[in-house]
């Protein structure tokens, strides 16, 4: 601000002189072309000898209706001759050309000024001559940059000082040096101010021996490509407070600008920003007092930087590449490791006075890394997650504290060998995880705060060094030693007596190894092993290894009570339990006689949706809200489900008595329900994510010993199902307003589809998948998508690309609600291809679906076009059992939001209640009472026959068709079954025996 001030007055004081010489002229640059600064014919006025008089004033406008801007060539040295300023007031770009001729300020009363408003882009490229002007100003005020190709200063008289100004709020380049040619010498000085930026292209080469100060905004110097060339230039550098200067501008081959021989002085920002890997710094003295940031965001180079760093600032390391502080140094401030890379140093001292503290950021994600062994005892802060690592030979030692919520990771993969110890009183609550090398603990060093220690294949956890024997869950209960993979190796005695052991097992290969010392566990260790190979089988599994080389390692106390197995997991029917021996720990699998395990292709397990039974022991599934019923007899139910996670609601009895929420990749055996009466009851689960998660498979029941499935109720007589995108699965439904989505957040069975089909009692189908329309899926820029919804609609299951669904379940009511994706991202569909495309659907939806009514939905929220256009395809269908219903509600922001403004819980009920209210006046109340075409007959132990009704049409010839299994189908005509429908119903009778299967049917009409 004080630099811009400067520069006003400057301007004030030069059109004073200009008033009080009176000699001064103002020269317009008139034309609509580019031309020669000495054509008098290019300005206005054009008589005299234009800016070559006293106190000349040249200006560059928006003249002669230029569309671009010009080239203007100086055919003759512009001499000025102390000539005021040369203003750019234009909003198109000009450039000025030299062809070996000068722009000349040559009377020492004035103090000229080139000055840059607007918006244009102005370039300078012929050389800026100083005869005897002691201050020069340049402001650019200008949305464009003003580039300055070089300034001379002293060509043939000698001049002891002149001050360069820079100024404004807009952005400066100054291209090339300041050059003192006939053997004068300048003392000359450079101030920056403004808000703007001004950018040294190269080290000034002159004398500045009064030095550069920063006063404000930011100056760029990119300087040489090596930094120890040095430049000539004796003054310092002064960055006052609330200023920048970047040493370098971080592009690839950037230069690292020099500061003067007389050193740098900070009181504000220095961000180092190499462009190029630099091996070396410059031999200044360097004063921080503010903060100095090591930042080059584009570009992983490395910067060894080897300058002393004193006085009371900060620094801090962000940015992908490489930081080596070699400096002996002795800032007292902290230092923040930040960024990505590494922030390396060969001694404790590259980090300053001892006083100093380590600070890891939050989303930062830089090692701290030593190149040499070494002790440190200052603090270490873990604001966000914290890399330490150690060169292979090195050890970095830790004596002091580490405190925080961050998690602590030892070593990387070029820090693969080295080893880190931690020596203090460590009370960081984020999780340990040893990637490379070896963390050791020693003395009475203690990380009792910790949330887990996770060790990787082949890196060590070692507490041999300690005083004491490791406890695990010293302090805290939930403390977990776990492992990564395979070949996890611990040193040292500890008691893992309490909290919990985690390992990664995968079938073969022991998860730990445990070596020079004892591992005591307990039966109250809580144990769970997460199997990344097959199912176990019945055997015996060594999963904690005893060394039997070395210095040998020993597995004592008691073992583990019980296990929980993830993952692939064990065999159905089998049981998991923990045994010591003599080589180590066992997980021993055995067949369980205390439980019944039901197979998933049990004909007593009712199946709502779409299941893939390619393999009837597992069949897959993936949509919203498909449902797997069945009644039990006992006391307890589990089910065994495969896949990458499991999220479901469970119905018990018929009341929704909690949910099944396992994060966990592969086949599981999870409890549904225990503490039951010993009696018959009814469990549903119902998936409550959508098929863009993946596949889910199920893989049956799990019952008391003895008990079995006896046969269900009837299904309910009513059948919907609900095309749709996000709202229709239930997306975010269970979280806030301005919480971010995750599949926990989501169920089906509370949007509106799943909400009305509860209302109604009817089964329900959910084909519905988020971001998807009926021709234009959300964020296409192009007016119609390759996958929209229907593009999807013949799968069995959505995340596998095949198109093999049967249709054999057939509903009464199909309720499409495709529309509020379509018209979300510009440019939306034309009303053509959005009609076409949903009326082509809507007769895919007739071809698999006889005799259902389908509804076309418009909600409030989607774009009133998408009301008319699905309103044309209607009444264009030519069926009278297409029907439009408009649902009009009010979503209140944020009571009635959830994820990414989808509607929570509450916005859902009120979407259902608008939309019962609308389909109930569009289809009445009694529809579904005729049975649809698709009829299930239970299995049964007495024979007789089976009579239906049917709605048909008068003079159409239908016959019956019957199968067994419904995935894949094979179908057969009843025998007799052919009729000609003389009316508008017709009773069908099947007199086959019924068997110990169930059988479906389904009318066709040839």
């Amino acid at each position: 601000m004080k630099s811009l001030k400067k520069v006003a007055v400057l301007l004030l004081l030069a059109l004073a002189a200009n008033a009080a010489l009176g000699a001064a002229t103002t020269y317009n640059w008139n034309t609509n072309a580019g031309g020669n600064w000495s054509a008098t014919a290019n300005w206005s006025p054009s008589t005299g000898d234009p800016l070559r008089d006293n106190l000349d004033t040249a200006i560059f406008g928006n003249n002669g209706g230029l569309l671009s801007g010009p080239s203007i060539a100086v055919t003759n040295d512009a001499d000025l001759q102390g000539g005021v300023a040369v203003y750019f007031t234009n909003n198109i770009n000009y450039t000025i050309n030299p062809n070996g001729y000068k722009i000349k300020f040559s009377s020492s009363t004035t103090s000229p000024i080139i000055m840059s408003s607007g918006t244009g882009t102005n370039t300078i490229n012929s050389p800026v001559v100083l005869y005897g002007s002691s201050l020069f100003g340049i402001t650019n005020n200008s949305a464009g940059l003003l580039t300055l190709n070089q300034i001379q200063t002293a060509v043939s008289v000698a001049h002891p000082t002149n001050v360069f100004l820079f100024g404004g709020t807009g952005n400066i380049l100054w291209a090339s040096n300041v050059i003192t040619a006939g053997g004068n010498v300048c003392t000359n000085s450079l101030t920056m101010g403004g808000s703007g930026t001004l950018t040294l292209a190269a080290d000034p080469t002159t004398n500045l021996n009064n030095g550069i100060t920063v006063s404000a905004g930011t100056l760029v110097m990119k300087g040489q490509t090596n930094v120890t060339v040095t430049s000539s230039h004796t003054g310092g550098t002064t960055i006052n407070s609330g200023a920048v200067l970047e040493l370098g501008d971080g592009t690839a081959g950037g230069g690292f600008g020099d500061p003067g021989t007389s050193g740098l002085t900070n009181n504000g920002t220095i961000i180092v920003s190499p462009g190029y890997a630099v091996s070396s710094a410059f031999a200044r003295t360097l004063t921080n007092n503010g903060n100095i940031l090591f930042y080059w965001p584009n570009v992983a180079v490395n910067c060894d930087f080897a300058t002393v760093i004193n006085g009371s600032g900060t620094v801090t390391k962000d940015g992908p590449g490489r930081a080596w502080l070699k400096g002996v140094s002795t800032y007292t401030g902290n230092t923040t490791n930040g960024g990505t890379g590494y922030l390396d140093i060969s001694a404790d001292s590259g980090l300053g006075a001892s006083i100093g503290m380590v600070v890891f950021p939050v989303g930062g994600a830089s090692e701290l890394r030593s190149r040499g062994s070494f002790a440190t005892s200052r603090n270490v802060l873990l604001n966000g997650n914290a890399i330490i690592g150690a060169l292979s030979g090195s050890t970095f030692t830790f004596n002091g504290p580490i405190s925080g919520v961050g998690n602590l990771t030892i070593g990387d993969v070029n820090a693969t060998g080295g080893t880190v110890v931690l020596a203090g009183t460590d009370t960081y609550s984020g999780k340990t995880t040893i990637l490379y090398g070896t963390l050791a603990l020693s003395g009475s060093a203690l990380i009792t705060n910790t949330a887990g220690i996770v060790v990787a294949s082949n890196a060590i956890f070692n507490v041999s060094g300690l005083t004491s024997a490791f406890t695990l869950a010293q302090s805290l209960s939930s403390q977990t030693l776990s492992n990564s993979a395979p070949g996890a190796i611990i040193n040292g005695t500890n008691n893992c007596s309490a909290g919990t052991m985690s390992l990664v097992y995968d079938g073969v290969n022991p998860s730990f190894i445990q070596t020079n010392g004892g591992m005591t566990l307990s039966s109250s260790t809580t144990f769970k092993v997460n199997n990344t190979g097959s199912a176990l089988a019945v055997g015996s599994y060594l999963v904690i290894s005893n060394a039997s080389a070395g210095t040998v390692g020993l597995v004592a106390g008691t073992a583990p009570s019980a296990v929980t197995m993830t993952g692939t997991g064990i065999s159905p029917g089998c049981t998991a339990s923990l045994q010591i021996g003599s080589t180590g720990l066992n997980l021993v699998v055995a067949t369980n006689s205390s439980i019944t395990t039901i197979a998933a292709n049990d004909p007593n397990i009712q199946y709502v949706g779409r299941f893939d039974q390619t393999t009837p022991t597992a069949p897959a599934f993936d949509w919203s809200h498909s449902c797997i019923s069945a009644k039990f007899q006992g006391t307890s139910c589990s089910v065994i489900l495969g896949g990458i996670s499991k999220y479901f609601d469970v119905y018990l009895d018929g009341t929704n008595t909690g949910t099944i929420l396992s994060s966990n990749n592969g086949v599981e055996t999870l409890l549904a329900a225990s503490g039951l009466t010993n009696g018959v009851h009814s469990i549903s689960i119902y998936r409550r994510d959508e098929a863009s998660k993946g596949l889910n498979t199920f893989q049956g029941f799990v019952l008391d010993s003895g008990k079995a499935l006896i046969a269900p109720a009837a299904r309910p007589s009513r059948r919907m199902e609900f095309i749709g995108d996000s709202f229709t699965c239930g997306y975010g439904v269970l979280t806030t307003y301005g919480n971010s989505f995750s599949y926990a957040t989501e169920d089906a069975g509370l949007s509106f589809a799943g909400l009305m089909a509860n209302h109604y009692n009817a089964d329900c189908m959910v084909t519905a998948w988020s971001g998807e329309g009926m021709v234009k899926n959300i964020n296409d820029t192009n007016q119609t998508s390759a996958t929209p919804l229907p593009y999807y609609y013949p799968r069995t299951c959505g995340s596998v690309t095949t198109n093999n669904y049967s249709f054999t379940w057939q509903p009464n009511v199909v309720v499409i609600v495709l529309g509020l994706n379509d018209f979300h991202t510009p440019p939306p569909p034309l009303q053509g291809q959005y009609v076409s495309g949903y009326s082509n659907f809507v007769k895919t939806v007739r071809g698999h679906y006889l005799n259902a009514d389908i509804v076309c939905t418009y909600l409030s929220q989607m774009d009133i076009s998408a009301s008319n256009y699905i309103q044309t395809v209607v009444s264009t269908s030519g069926d009278s059992k297409v029907h439009f219903v408009s649902v009009s509600y009010t979503l209140i922001n944020p009571t009635d939001l959830g994820a990414d403004a989808h509607p929570n819980v509450s916005g859902q009920i009120k979407i259902a209640n608008a939309f019962i209210s609308a389909f109930d006046g569009s289809m009445g109340t009694s529809w579904g009472s005729v049975p649809p075409p698709l009829i299930s007959r239970p299995a049964v132990n007495s024979s007789g026959p089976l009579t239906f009704n049917y709605s048909t049409t008068s003079g159409a010839t239908y016959h019956v068709e019957t199968t067994t299994n419904l995935s894949p189908a094979s179908w057969a005509t009843v025998p007799g079954s052919t009729t000609n429908a003389v009316g508008t119903s017709v009773a069908f009778t099947d007199t086959t025996p019924a068997s110990s299967h169930e059988h479906f049917y389904r009318i066709v009409s040839p």
